[in-house]
């Protein structure tokens, strides 16, 4: 979850859709609402589909 929120801040970080201190609200965002465990290769993969949608409707809403 941290590294897909990540990969998303950074990415709308550098395409200027994101501010500097908005790559630490999404990420924190992302974790609080979609950390859990992940024990299969399957729940890892979901995770990092799932918080790649979350963070970028999270800049999308944030930006409009």
């Amino acid at each position: 979850v941290l590294n897909a929120a990540n990969e998303v801040a950074v990415a709308r970080f550098l395409s200027e859709d994101l501010s500097f201190t908005g790559i630490s609200t999404l990420i924190e965002a992302a974790v609080a609402k979609l950390a859990g465990p992940g024990d299969t290769l399957d729940a890892l993969r979901a995770a990092d589909e799932a918080t790649r949608r979350f963070a970028e409707e999270h800049v999308r809403v944030a930006t409009h």
